[in-house]
């Protein structure tokens, strides 16, 4: 719908925010206010009151539209919420309605399916992310917890090196008598053993 510049003159920007994880409604605010619109004309969701999509739709009237900072991620904490507050969208009092993100300009009426799956794809990544970074952590510290037990449990460096130079003896006995360690960890810790080129063993 083409809307004449007369009437876009005199329409009342509308914002929604909802916070969602490190993403607050407050930063969405200061979104929505640098774009234009008026702070009372911002409806931070607040179940208890009753600010929730529904009451910023009841705030607009076609050809007005709702703007966002996300599209639709704001709707919800996951596919189930953000779905579901979709679906108010296609209510009888909602007709003609429009939900716009400010940011990339991406229009509910012409890009909705768009919108439902950055919305969707986002709510999950953000749910995996945390997760997924503790999952790191928690192996690097149990692979270096591992890697000390180790270490405390072998014999210490210095006697071992002097047993392993030990020109003397064997490979196999050295590695006897050198408590948790290992051939290939002697190698790489305590180079050559010193014994002669071709007598390795």
């Amino acid at each position: 719908m083409v809307v004449p510049e007369s009437t876009m003159e005199k329409l009342v920007l509308t914002g929604f925010a909802r916070t969602q994880g490190k993403f607050t409604a407050e930063h969405q605010k200061k979104i929505l206010l640098a774009f234009g619109v008026s702070e009372g004309r911002i409806v931070v969701y607040n179940e208890e009151n009753g600010f929730d999509l529904q009451y910023a739709l009841d705030m607009i009237r076609s050809p007005e539209v709702l703007h966002t900072v996300g599209g639709f991620r704001p709707l919800g904490p996951g596919r189930y919420t953000i779905t579901g507050e979709i679906q108010k969208l296609y209510l009888p009092a909602n007709v003609g309605k429009v939900i716009v993100d400010c940011q990339t300009g991406m229009r509910s009426d012409r890009d909705g399916a768009l919108m439902v799956s950055a919305a969707l794809a986002k709510a999950h990544y953000e749910k995996l992310a945390p997760n997924h970074a503790d999952s790191v952590k928690r192996g690097r510290n149990g692979a270096r917890k591992q890697w000390q037990e180790v270490r405390d449990n072998r014999m210490p460096e210095d006697e071992a090196r002097a047993i392993w130079k030990d020109q003397k003896l064997r490979k196999k006995k050295k590695l006897q008598k050198m408590y948790g360690w290992t051939e290939t960890t002697a190698y790489r810790i305590l180079g050559e053993t010193g014994r002669p080129p071709g007598r390795r063993t």
